[in-house]
């Protein structure tokens, strides 16, 4: 696979899990504090996973040296910068949830 496919497809996969993160982060605090403990297991686990394949596949393929190189290294940013985005999703989840109308308030505020 071509690092530079692999990239465009990876950036609005990170983007689509931000917004939806702070999507569940807003309305569903308890879901979102049961994904935080999920990821935050996983995350140092699969950054391993991903530096012990990148090795390994550097060391078996001549020929991709370069892509598996950058592939690996556009997931390990990736996975980073989730896990560096934690506190913020914490302090959305903290916030208080905004009040929702009922279908007979908001026929009333649109007339």
């Amino acid at each position: 696979m071509d690092w530079k496919f692999f990239l465009g497809l990876t950036i609005p996969a990170v983007g689509a899990a931000f917004v939806w993160l702070t999507k569940v982060a807003r309305e569903d605090p308890p879901l979102y504090a049961e994904i935080d403990g999920v990821l935050t297991r996983w995350i140092p686990t699969a950054l391993f996973a991903v530096v012990f394949l990148m090795v390994f596949s550097m060391v078996t393929w001549d020929a991709g040296r370069g892509d598996v190189g950058f592939i690996g290294g556009i997931l390990i940013l990736g996975l980073l910068q989730l896990r560096s985005a934690f506190p913020f999703f914490r302090r959305v989840a903290a916030l208080p949830r905004p009040h929702r109308e009922t279908p007979a308030e908001e026929q009333r505020t649109t007339r």
